[in-house]
């Protein structure tokens, strides 16, 4: 059976306190496991209710500055695997200057530096695609979901206000992303109705309106919450 997959990638932003760096301050994005995402599927046995799949962690990189401190801020996003880009610091200026250098730029929005993301990509396939003989109540489409945000394991010296203020600052940062990661999950199913309602000439078509709608609701929540700064997604 042919295989055939339509990735769309929407970078969902939090913007922050800082002021805009230019390009040449940014270093590049880093680089992403090869851990297989996690994927939830449906199939013509399976109802429109996505199934719970755990989240899949990133384990932390050993680096020559390590210590036995925890790192703070955990993050658990049901559905999505947790990508971690790791920060350095005591302090609160010092803290913002690292992730101003790590943290990636976002190409939907002008290439803009943000502190986190949401990346998710939908495909599907079915018997005979690209045939006009093709069955659709047998299409099978999936999702995945990456969402990617900041790492600090505070050295000896960072005061305990600063933890504090670092781990409420990662939780309203996993609160908003959460929101993009439900955006997906909730209306993943309409790709499937979409494409399963339509013909095998218009099957593509149907489901890439479903996945611009899915967009738009991603970009409504941002213009919503100001890309997290109304739910408090500034630091310092």
């Amino acid at each position: 059976m042919k295989t055939h997959s339509l990735f769309l990638l929407i970078f969902m932003i939090l913007v922050t306190a800082c002021a805009p760096q230019s390009a040449a301050t940014l270093a590049p994005m880093p680089a992403f496991t090869k851990t297989p995402l996690a994927t939830i599927t449906l199939d013509p046995t399976q109802t429109l209710e996505p199934t719970p799949v755990p989240t899949n962690t990133v384990a932390p990189t050993p680096t020559a500055s390590a210590t036995s401190t925890p790192f703070i801020g955990q993050v658990t996003i049901e559905h999505a695997q947790i990508v971690y880009y790791d920060i350095t610091g005591s302090t609160e200026n010092e803290l913002r200057k690292s992730m101003d250098m790590l943290r990636p730029k976002d190409p939907f929005w002008d290439f803009r530096p943000v502190d986190a993301y949401t990346a998710w990509h939908i495909s599907w396939n079915w018997p005979g695609y690209g045939t006009d003989t093709c069955d659709l109540t047998a299409a099978v489409i999936s999702y995945e979901i990456k969402v990617t945000i900041p790492r600090w394991t505070p050295p000896a010296n960072a005061s305990p206000n600063l933890i504090a203020k670092w781990e409420k600052y990662i939780q309203i940062l996993e609160l908003h992303e959460k929101g993009h990661v439900n955006n997906v999950v909730n209306n993943f199913p309409n790709v499937q109705t979409a494409i399963r309602n339509a013909t095998c000439a218009t099957a593509d078509v149907a489901g890439s309106k479903a996945l611009l709608e899915i967009s738009r609701l991603d970009s409504t929540y941002d213009n919503e919450t100001q890309h997290g700064a109304t739910q408090g997604a500034i630091f310092p």
